[in-house]
């Protein structure tokens, strides 16, 4: 027949630490596999937007995926929204005035601010 062997305590505590530290170091390497991932997509990310510059776009072009004629065509269409992009801000630009500074009735306007006005 089989010994039965009992745990003491001090076994007991042994295994509850050794698997806590185990647990520990599973979710330790979950989420380490995780942010892995994540830096791996948007790294794959960030390539993939980065076609639509100018130089993206030449790149493309010296790879072959694409001719000539669609070279000329995504370059000017880039251009394009460049343009229209600084149109608008220019537009924007020039429709808000300048914000002036809020000066309350009993102080006195000027160079000097919070201090008051020496009277000469």
């Amino acid at each position: 027949m089989l010994a039965r062997e009992t745990l003491t305590r001090d076994q007991a505590m042994d295994i509850i630490v050794w698997g806590c530290v185990l647990i520990l170091v599973l979710v330790a390497a979950w989420v380490g596999l995780l942010l892995l991932r994540r830096r791996i997509y948007y790294r794959r990310q960030a390539r993939e937007v980065s076609a639509w510059t100018l130089d993206g776009v030449r790149e493309l072009r010296d790879r072959g995926m694409i001719d000539d004629a669609e070279y000329a065509r995504m370059r000017a269409a880039i251009r394009e929204a460049m343009m229209a992009g600084r149109a608008r801000e220019e537009a924007a630009s020039d429709a808000a005035p300048p914000p002036q500074p809020e000066v309350a009735d009993d102080e006195p306007a000027g160079p000097q601010g919070d201090q008051p006005a020496d009277d000469v």
